[in-house]
């Protein structure tokens, strides 16, 4: 039989727990400068081809086969833009320097004098969506983490 003790000591037991396992996590908020260093490849892309301000499902494509477009982001603000096609002995890489830019969006100072600014829609563990208005559109761009 459980008394009133028994239950109200497991019941403190149960807290006391609950309490220790949550202290002892590592819950700390990482901005948008932590969550987007590291490897990143491109999964899909789109643009906005009927102009009408977003992204609509039928102007996402994958990323073709023979291509592969990647994004370091260095913890020193240094990071590559590496695009390698299958049939091409050697990468094109595009060395640059990033930073972000209010809490939403990533800038790339490339060396060779472009500066890009692309609005950061989501970052996670996982996955890196940019964005950017052109003078053709919004483009958007879908990464996965590597």
């Amino acid at each position: 039989m459980v008394t009133k003790t028994g239950v109200a000591y497991w019941s403190a037991f149960g807290v006391l727990l609950l309490a220790l396992v949550s202290c002892s996590r590592n819950d700390s908020v990482k901005t948008p400068y932590d969550r987007v260093q590291g490897k990143w490849k491109l999964y899909k892309y789109a643009n906005d081809d009927n102009n009408n301000g977003k992204i609509d499902d039928r102007e996402i494509y994958l990323q073709q086969s023979q291509i592969t477009n990647t994004l370091f982001f260095a913890a020193d603000g240094t990071g590559e833009e590496i695009t390698h096609v299958n049939d091409k002995s050697s990468d094109i890489v595009l060395p640059y320097h990033w930073k972000i830019v209010g809490t939403d969006s990533v800038r790339m100072e490339y060396r060779a004098n472009d500066t890009l600014q692309y609005y950061i829609q989501n970052v996670s563990s996982v996955e890196l969506i940019l964005t950017r208005k052109t003078k053709l559109g919004l483009s958007w761009f879908d990464f996965l983490k590597q």
